[in-house]
């Protein structure tokens, strides 16, 4: 029954009537099933289940017009290289959130630093791994402003930008981990992405300002 539930329910609402005939048909039905499933309707059940697909369907066409309609409106007002901003500033930073996280977890097994303590006491090597992500989340919310409105002026610099950065956050988090924080000033080239895009973002206020 359940095999036949799923074929039904592929079927399209105009074919109720061949659906009808294959649900009640008691040549098709296993004769025990009649027997257990008296007070079934199969014919309105089926019919429940084809309204109920039809109203998803429709709501989820409606929501795809929807964001159809969104990005047009974004594309008429944003330069179309804005979407490199977007996948090197949200997804990228998101990527290298998670890496620095997951380390920082892994970190806590190794170490045995138990929940809720941020740092360990004793255990410099944790703290090193931990000062890595921290020190990430810290700017984050800054990066993350100067990226979106300098890249409604200048994307294609912002997104090298990002990278610049996001690949720097990750080797100055490697210096971090080998328990020497000296090490990690390797990865403080990431800072000519970070200043790179507040530059920029000076240059985009002035601009709408009027003095420049």
């Amino acid at each position: 029954l359940e095999h036949r539930f799923h074929y039904a329910i592929r079927l399209l609402p105009t074919q109720c009537l061949h659906a009808e005939r294959f649900l009640n048909n008691d040549d098709l039905l296993p004769s025990n099933l009649r027997l257990f499933c008296p007070n079934v309707d199969f014919v309105s059940s089926y019919c429940s289940l084809v309204a109920c697909k039809t109203t998803i369907i429709s709501e989820m066409n409606s929501i795809f017009n929807m964001d159809r309609s969104v990005v047009t409106q974004l594309q008429t007002v944003l330069p179309k290289e804005y979407g490199y901003v977007i996948l090197s500033g949200g997804v990228g930073t998101f990527l290298v959130n998670m890496y620095l996280g997951k380390r920082v977890v892994n970190a806590r097994k190794e170490y045995n630093v138990k929940y809720p303590a941020v740092y360990s006491a004793d255990n410099d090597k944790f703290n090193c791994v931990q000062r890595a992500h921290q020190n990430y989340l810290e700017a984050l919310p800054l990066f993350l402003t100067t990226s979106f409105i300098a890249g409604t002026v200048h994307p294609l610099k912002v997104t090298a930008f990002n990278t610049i950065y996001l690949i720097g956050r990750i080797v100055f988090a490697h210096g971090y981990y080998t328990g020497d924080p000296e090490k990690r000033r390797r990865g403080g080239f990431m800072y000519l992405g970070f200043f790179g895009n507040l530059l920029l973002t000076i240059h985009v206020g002035l601009s709408m300002a009027g003095l420049v």
